[in-house]
């Protein structure tokens, strides 16, 4: 998990009463006056037990359940994902972000990205197959007469 914007007191409030409302070991010591002040939450003893905390906190919950959490109260927070967690997430299904593209090289059905956005008058539309690795490198280079090609030699 990530947080965000813990400087601000709004957050950092919300998130160490959540904490400190759990069975997370130490969290109950977030509620002490030390952690009021900013500078001793940034200080090295104030991150280190800071993590120490936290970690345990997030190690007793699924990631889902710490962002659904946090969202609802207004703490940035979110799960570093891994590539399952990403093909698997329900608002990019709900948006049929991933396409299934047939490469007629393999034969084979491939998982891409779509468009980062939708739009009702003039839709995003994929023209044509993912480009093969190294495809257009011989372009680039030779956009740039400094470049060389793959073989080394000079493209300009």
């Amino acid at each position: 998990m990530v947080a965000g914007r813990l400087g601000t007191a709004k957050a950092f409030v919300a998130l160490t009463r959540w904490v400190a409302a759990s069975d997370a070991p130490g969290g109950a010591s977030l509620l002490e006056p030390r952690w009021q002040d900013f500078r001793y939450r940034q200080s090295d003893e104030g991150v280190a037990s800071f993590a120490e905390i936290f970690g345990a906190f997030c190690s007793s919950r699924g990631k889902q359940e710490l962002y659904r959490e946090g969202q609802a109260r207004q703490i940035a927070i979110a799960p570093v994902n891994t590539i399952a967690d990403v093909l698997q997430d329900a608002q990019l299904s709900a948006n049929s972000y991933f396409q299934t593209q047939r490469d007629s090289a393999s034969g084979t059905d491939m998982v891409l990205p779509g468009p980062p956005y939708r739009l009702s008058r003039t839709p995003a539309r994929r023209r044509g197959p993912a480009p093969k690795l190294g495809a257009h490198t011989n372009e680039i280079f030779r956009s740039d007469p400094g470049r060389r090609d793959l073989a080394g030699a000079s493209v300009g």
